[in-house]
């Protein structure tokens, strides 16, 4: 994520990690829902526990 966004995770917007959620993972690295979901689940994870209640949905 970090060479994706190349900038803070901490600037990091809800919308851009959806985009990076949905279009390249899914679209360009063709990885399957499963996979998506894994990392949605460790996104959301470091967010909420690391910076404080940052909510993805």
């Amino acid at each position: 994520m970090i060479k994706y966004f190349d900038k803070p995770l901490e600037e990091v917007t809800i919308e851009e990690i959806r985009k990076y959620l949905l279009e390249y993972l899914t679209e360009e690295k063709k990885l399957s829902d499963r996979s998506v979901k894994y990392y949605n689940s460790v996104i959301r994870f470091v967010y909420e526990v690391t910076w404080d209640n940052f909510y993805l949905d």
